[in-house]
């Protein structure tokens, strides 16, 4: 997870882009083993169903380094992803990435034809093509994630790639989405850092346009590099957060965001300028809560814990948000103390601190009705 021993948070999230499914086992866990927050994993005609093999490898790590990991899978197109799932890829990944080319209309629609399937995953629409730009906000709003490709942005003129990307982050912050912003960077940041301060800056300005997560292509790393590559890029990560300012404009609710979680997490933002909170706990059924509060950029860290798995897993793709997947449901008291026992645990904070405690009123409610509290840790 993004939690380190001496309790810095790392909330920007680093997505590995793995490229090819024939990746061996070592080279995957030395991406887990290294802090990496998510995997993607291509498949097409190509790479057949050598991404399964990938993606149980995944799942194997996941249970060694007790966190969720949650694992994306890059298809060519939402044809290709309505064939895949008609032939019985069930609960083996966590989200789906597609063209966004075809509009927002085209996100609806697949994930109107993947509603039958046992378990439906979550779409991260990437922006890749000139077309997809003229139609941000009916994407964003369709989708439950985007990406915003290097492809994407190498098709608009190079005076709209830095304000695209801008707008379509924000609008990600509106509509509380994640946003992922891919680069290729990574090679060079593992052989010669301080060579590529290019690379440095585009990095830290990711941060500063709020977006949830980087996108880095693992081609061309090799194992012994994975470590280092991994240290810098969380440095530069760490220090554009540590800059940057929380702005005091609230996020505005936008795109059917329940208007109960925008105002209490709106709220919770603001206890944090007038106490001292060391962090803020979300136990939560669908993630919504936690995702709708980290959108708020908070300056504490946020603990989304979860009985749910596949929430669990989603939850690690939010910015600022250390993911717990629990074996049970856990009443109120029980929440209240595994929230405390976590942030100990994870360095964050120790007995005699303070942290907001969100959770749903009554217990496991599908409705918006969360309350929090905040409790001293023992």
């Amino acid at each position: 997870m993004s939690i380190r021993s001496a309790g810095v948070l790392q909330q920007t999230k680093i997505c590995i882009d793995l490229d090819r499914c024939e990746t061996e086992f070592d080279f995957i866990k030395s991406w887990v083993e290294s802090g990496a927050d998510a995997l993607m994993i291509r498949c097409d005609r190509q790479t057949g169903d050598r991404w399964r093999e990938a993606t149980e490898w995944v799942r194997a790590l996941e249970r060694s380094v007790g966190r969720p990991i949650p694992v994306i899978l890059d298809l060519p197109n939402a044809e290709f992803a309505e064939g895949l799932f008609r032939e019985g890829a069930t609960n083996e990944v966590d989200l789906i990435a597609v063209s966004a080319v075809g509009g927002g209309a085209s996100i609806h629609k697949l994930r109107n034809a993947l509603k039958s399937n046992a378990s439906v995953p979550q779409v991260v629409a990437r922006f890749d093509a000139a077309g997809a730009f003229q139609d941000i906000e009916s994407i964003v709003d369709a989708a439950d994630a985007v990406t915003i490709t290097l492809e994407g942005l190498q098709s608009v003129a190079p005076s709209q790639s830095p304000v695209v990307q801008k707008q379509i982050s924000r609008h990600c912050q509106i509509a509380a989405k994640p946003c992922l912003v891919q680069r290729d960077s990574l090679c060079r940041l593992a052989t010669s850092p301080h060579q590529q301060q290019p690379d440095v800056f585009d990095l830290a300005n990711i941060v500063f346009d709020h977006a949830d997560g980087v996108l880095l292509s693992a081609d061309q790393i090799d194992r012994s590099s994975v470590v280092q590559s991994m240290r810098t890029v969380r440095g530069i990560l760490v220090s554009a957060e540590a800059y940057l300012e929380v702005t005091d404009r609230p996020v505005r609710v936008g795109f059917g965001q329940p208007p109960n979680t925008a105002a209490l997490a709106y709220a919770i933002r603001h206890i944090l300028k007038m106490q001292e909170i060391a962090a803020v706990a979300v136990y939560s059924m669908s993630g919504t809560t936690a995702r709708v509060i980290s959108k708020n950029w908070l300056d504490a860290p946020i603990l989304g814990i979860s009985p749910n798995l596949a929430t669990a897993r989603r939850m690690s793709l939010y910015h600022g948000v250390a993911s717990h997947h629990l074996d049970r449901p856990l009443d109120t008291g029980e929440v209240l103390k595994t929230a405390g026992e976590l942030a100990k645990r994870w360095g964050i904070a120790v007995p005699g601190d303070r942290i907001i405690v969100v959770s749903g009123h009554p217990h496991q409610t599908q409705e918006q009705a969360n309350g929090f509290v905040v409790e001293t840790v023992g």
